[in-house]
């Protein structure tokens, strides 16, 4: 026979262990600064690819748009239908690519918020993005 005050402590001990489906993945994703600008070092549609991370824009900008596959680790993919760069208008594109060359688009908060946290570590140069499974 279990006593209760046993079963008690065995649910309890138990109840904080999350089940695998509560279990969180995180994603880490290198960055460099750059004119105070977080600029990811990513793999898109199977490319090495530049980023700027901005959590003021609601959408991603990328050179072409469409949907673009983001690789956040081998084998951890997510996608997102991407406007194209030239809808920032000619001057303000222009001016965007002169300032940043190398840039090939910006990661707007619509990939952002298909994560439950993102966080900046700036001492590891890393973007985390937390992801339950």
């Amino acid at each position: 026979m279990v006593r209760p005050a046993l079963l008690f402590l065995v649910l309890f001990l138990f109840a904080g262990v999350a089940s695998p489906q509560e279990q969180h993945h995180i994603f880490r994703i290198p960055f460099q600064t750059v004119n105070g600008l977080l600029l990811l070092d990513m793999k898109l549609n199977g490319k090495t690819a530049v980023m700027v991370l901005d959590t003021g824009s609601t959408e991603t900008l990328f050179r072409t748009g469409g949907v673009i596959v983001l690789e956040l680790e081998p084998g951890h993919t997510t996608g997102v239908a991407a406007r194209s760069m030239s809808n920032l208008g000619v001057s303000r594109m222009m001016s965007f690519g002169k300032s940043f060359p190398g840039v090939d688009g910006i990661l707007g908060e619509d990939v952002l918020r298909q994560f439950s946290a993102v966080r900046i570590d700036y001492r590891n140069h890393v973007v985390e993005l937390e992801s339950a499974r």
